[in-house]
């Protein structure tokens, strides 16, 4: 895939990518596979890139992490982005300092048996007894 395609070859590209989807049991909508070609255009190894990048989607799926098996393009994005991580990322994530009053506020769901964060600007730092 070159930086500038004709029109046969990006259309001859997105039927690649919508069959390499469905082979791997994944549905894709027209934006995500336009987003994902632009990514593509800018790899030397197109179908090394597109296999990682359909593992790591496969992956989401598993591991429920995405509600249904069409992928969009903000799923694309974060999937690239994910894998476009270097070392210097990596450390910004490992080092995670919370104050007091930004803490995000725990919730346990008891339906799914998981913590979640919820992010509340105006949550008090004392709150009332009433909130116990």
């Amino acid at each position: 895939m070159a930086g500038r395609m004709s029109s046969s070859t990006r259309a001859a590209a997105n039927r690649a990518i919508f069959r390499a989807f469905k082979l791997r049991g994944l549905s894709v909508k027209a934006d995500a596979v336009a987003a994902l070609v632009s990514v593509l255009t800018h790899e030397e190894d197109v179908d090394g890139a597109l296999d990682a990048i359909l593992n790591a989607i496969k992956g989401l799926v598993e591991r429920g992490e995405l509600r249904s098996t069409l992928v969009d393009r903000a799923t694309i994005e974060t999937v690239v982005r994910q894998l476009t991580k270097d070392e210097d990322d990596l450390n910004q994530e490992a080092i995670a300092i919370w104050d007091a009053f930004s803490m995000p506020k725990m919730t346990y769901d008891h339906r799914s048996k998981s913590f979640s964060f919820t992010f509340d600007k105006e949550r008090p730092f004392n709150p009332d007894p009433g909130a116990r």
